[in-house]
């Protein structure tokens, strides 16, 4: 179904039909179709029609009337060369009008411009249509629009897509934001809602255009459910100037957002909280920021497993302070917060106001020691049996030695005879304390070597 303001246009299989938008309600048919494939979309001040796999303009410039004749479809502006495709959505861009399809697991977007001449309509006449994106094979498009001239958002059979607009009408899209089979779009502010399955509920997606994350990504959030259903909502509009969202759900009718009363609870989940480091941590603190005059808020923390620990709940009478999170207990690689939104208990058009919230943690790496010890080192020892060991300038190839593993800060085994600890440790400091003069008189050179080591 598609407007041009006054009237209405609406497609399925016995035919498009026109209608007003306002006072008599009579209708009739434009044209008969005889197939269910057909779509119809006021684009570019023409009302552009798909049947199976050719491409019409038609006519808006009819009055409703229950006596239409219903007349057959004029000559196509274009025929997909295979008889098996199929056009699935019409939408149009700054520069272009642009059709999307699918031939079994195949599917494509095509966009169409402008050539000399004019039509019996006065308009320019179209182009060619000319292919200018292909997805993977089983991601068949469902439907696209454009967003204020600059993205293009594709909803398709794997999940939401946006694309950039490029100024030769050509578009550039990007990955897949949420994943699901969704068929429908419209835009409220500088939010895209989506409509399709929500975590197995028929049910609209919000996406925020106005915040590109890179990459053509966008976030997005959960938006209204149809509670108990589990076919998919298909088509998505907003009910005359209000924010209040309507969507169609296969084989079960129409829902609508209800005027200004909330749901009794809701909750908003973080992903995994890990500071960009695999290593363990202790998460003790965590405050949440926002206005709980009206209803409660719940902040809960939830363990790698699942398991959810209610830490304090904000309202009007306890207000936002910083608390410890001792549960789950003991160091965790990440965690996840849950914060559980209730409406008012009097007044349940109100609600609270969650702004923002922060955590902290310490790192549960092991700490390192740091351990000092001396050692006898002369060129000639004796050994616990009295036997003498060493020559002339052992004590100072030892040394050299040492100085070469501290210099390179490899790591190196340190082991403490008299109580069996075992350590990897890095060396940090070598002192040598000489007994003997440096004077030729005397022999046996050596001394004390302080060692200072630090643990890994």
């Amino acid at each position: 179904i598609t407007t041009d303001g006054t009237r209405y246009f609406a497609a399925c299989d016995s035919g498009i039909y026109v209608g007003l938008t306002s006072g008599a309600t009579t209708d009739g048919v434009i044209n008969a179709v005889g197939t269910d494939d057909v779509i119809v979309k006021f684009v570019k001040q023409r009302l552009m029609a798909g049947v199976s796999n050719a491409i019409y303009e038609l006519n808006p410039n009819t009055t409703p009337s229950a006596t239409l004749p219903g007349a057959a479809l004029p000559t196509p502006e274009f025929t997909h060369p295979s008889s098996t495709w199929t056009w699935t959505s019409i939408c149009e861009g700054p520069n272009a009008i642009y059709y999307a399809g699918k031939n079994r697991n195949n599917s494509s977007i095509f966009k169409i411009g402008l050539t000399t001449g004019t039509t019996a309509l006065g308009f320019p006449v179209l182009a060619v249509p000319t292919e200018i994106a292909q997805f993977p094979v089983t991601e068949i498009v469902n439907a696209i629009d454009v967003y204020l001239g600059t993205y293009m958002v594709i909803c398709t059979s794997k999940g939401v897509r946006v694309a950039a607009v490029q100024d030769d009408g050509s578009i550039k899209y990007g990955p897949i934001i949420a994943e699901g089979d969704f068929k429908g779009v419209a835009f409220r502010d500088r939010f895209a809602y989506v409509s399709g399955l929500v975590d197995g509920e028929a049910g609209l997606v919000r996406i925020d255009l106005s915040n590109d994350l890179g990459t053509l990504q966008f976030p997005f959030a959960f938006d209204a459910i149809a509670s108990g259903t589990t076919s998919t909502a298909v088509g998505v509009a907003f009910l005359g100037n209000t924010d209040r969202v309507a969507f169609v759900v296969e084989g079960d009718g129409i829902w609508m957002e209800k005027d200004g009363t909330k749901v009794s609870s809701g909750f908003l989940q973080t992903g995994f909280i890990r500071y960009n480091t695999l290593e363990p941590k202790n998460f003790k603190r965590l405050i949440g920021r926002g206005d709980f005059t009206f209803g409660s808020m719940s902040l809960n923390t939830v363990a790698s497993d699942g398991t959810e620990f209610d830490i304090i709940s904000y309202d009007v009478s306890v207000p936002p302070i910083e608390v410890t999170t001792s549960q789950p207990a003991g160091s965790q690689e990440f965690i996840i917060h849950k914060f559980v939104l209730t409406k008012d208990g009097t007044d349940g058009t109100k609600g609270p106001t969650f702004k923002g919230y922060q955590a902290k943690a310490t790192f549960a790496t092991p700490r390192q020691r740091i351990i000092k010890f001396p050692v006898f080192c002369y060129d000639v020892e004796t050994d616990k049996y009295n036997v003498m060991v060493g020559y002339e300038g052992r004590a100072n190839d030892r040394i050299t030695e040492l100085e070469a593993i501290e210099e390179n800060g490899d790591v190196v085994t340190w082991q403490d005879l008299q109580t069996g600890e075992n350590r990897q440790v890095v060396i940090e400091q070598i002192t040598f304390t000489r007994m003997t003069p440096p004077d030729r008189g005397f022999s046996g050179y050596g001394g004390t070597l302080d060692i200072l080591v630090r643990t890994v």
